[in-house]
């Protein structure tokens, strides 16, 4: 329990820290021009929302794809809402990607059982590694083309992209071959009773991981056209280098400012930082914009799955039968 509240505190003193970082952000770049760029730009949000809205539904897909012949026994209205679940937790609450997986797993868990949830976040977890890998190579080479290898960014995009690689391939590697499940069972045989299926669980199939990781790369596919309309919002002319070169800086303030909640302050930062490679230099405010529209378009999607949430109902915990 102390353990937890020590990292509750760190996560809220992060997530404080991040908030005044924004702010100084803000002021250093001109509140003014800020508030303007987002004004002229409110427009495409919409669209924005849409997006980003899509990206998560196809990682919902990417979870479904692990679940094995279990997937069929979750009633449609559980997924949908599980999915909006997801949402909110990962966005809203400063517990990030794990605590929305477990949200996720909560909501299986009654029609698929514990273990074989588990087992699906902890695959789903693999794919977004190597789907992350796949963009972050796109990404890369579009840095190449648009600012040279010499640029920090491009060299941090391949950092992100080598280190979820490496991180997709050990934990693919190490829930198949270690035999997790069954050290798990053998070390403790009541609580693994209450995860029954875990270890089968791990062992996705090739077909159902493949599945998974096409849904992976779609998302990220899904994700280039919400960063072309974050371009439009700020008054940027969305080609496909401009709107790749922006998507990479968003992946490395992802991949290295995950340790605070949602990243706050730390996606302001680096598109600061690096808005000479959207020739942006000389007017950071649209740089910062771009995080900041980013946030606004997640607080949208993510108030709008409360409200759903709210007005229909919590998510059904019995299965059918």
């Amino acid at each position: 329990m102390a353990g937890q509240t020590r990292a509750l505190a760190l996560r809220a003193t992060l997530l404080a820290l991040g908030i005044a970082g924004v702010a100084y952000l803000i002021v250093e770049s001109g509140p003014a021009r800020v508030w303007a760029t987002l004004v002229d730009g409110a427009w495409t949000l919409p669209l924005v929302m849409l997006l980003d809205a899509g990206y998560f539904v196809c990682e919902a897909f990417a979870h479904r794809a692990v679940l094995g012949d279990g997937a069929r026994s979750i009633p449609t209205r559980v997924f949908v809402r599980a999915t909006m679940l997801v949402y909110v937790v990962a966005s809203l609450v400063p517990l990030g990607r794990a605590g929305g997986e477990l949200a996720r797993a909560t909501a299986f868990t009654p029609h698929v059982g514990a273990g074989r949830a588990t087992a699906a976040g902890t695959n789903v977890q693999i794919a977004a590694f190597l789907g992350n890998t796949f963009i972050s190579t796109i990404c890369f080479a579009a840095c190449v083309l648009a600012i040279g290898t010499g640029h920090w960014l491009t060299w941090l995009l391949a950092v992100n992209g080598l280190g979820t690689l490496l991180l997709g391939v050990v934990a693919g590697a190490v829930v198949r071959r270690t035999g997790l499940g069954t050290w798990f069972a053998a070390r403790w045989p009541t609580l693994a009773a209450r995860f029954e299926g875990l270890g089968e669980g791990l062992r996705a199939s090739p077909r159902e991981l493949g599945r998974a990781l096409g849904f992976a790369c779609l998302a990220r596919i899904v994700q280039i056209g919400m960063y072309a309309g974050l371009l439009v919002a700020v008054g940027l002319t969305p080609t496909l280098l401009a709107t790749l070169l922006a998507l990479g800086i968003h992946l490395v303030g992802a991949g290295f400012g995950d340790v605070v909640p949602n990243q706050v302050g730390v996606l302001e930062g680096v598109y600061r930082l690096f808005a000479d490679a959207l020739s942006l230099g000389d007017d950071p405010a649209r740089a910062v914009s771009i995080a900041l529209f980013a946030r606004v378009s997640q607080i949208g999607v993510a108030a709008s799955c409360v409200s759903i949430l709210a007005l229909t109902g919590g998510i059904p915990t019995r299965p059918r039968g």
